[in-house]
């Protein structure tokens, strides 16, 4: 599948640490840089969902069950992103 050209809507998902959720707040502020007609999500989990209304550069954020995988499969695909960042250092836990 190609990327995009304009993508209007888009998903970043960082699911732990605080430390690496701030950092990410950079990547939202490029993004809305780059696309500033797009809606830009923080897509957080248990332990950094504390930090993610306190960051700049997103449109809104949401909560993301990595206890419940399927649900949260069902729920990011509902939410129909046209471009969706995973920026976990593990690729087959996140």
């Amino acid at each position: 599948k190609t990327l995009p050209p304009n993508p209007l809507k888009i998903g970043v998902l960082v699911t732990a640490a605080i430390g690496d959720t701030i950092l990410v707040s950079a990547i939202g502020k490029a993004l809305k840089l780059r696309f500033p007609m797009a809606q830009i999500d923080l897509l957080v989990g248990n332990s950094n969902r504390g930090i993610a209304p306190l960051l700049d550069g997103f449109d809104k954020w949401s909560f993301i069950d990595v206890m419940s995988p399927i649900k949260t499969l069902i729920d990011l695909r509902n939410k129909k992103y046209d471009l969706l960042l995973d920026t976990g250092q593990w690729s087959r836990i996140n």
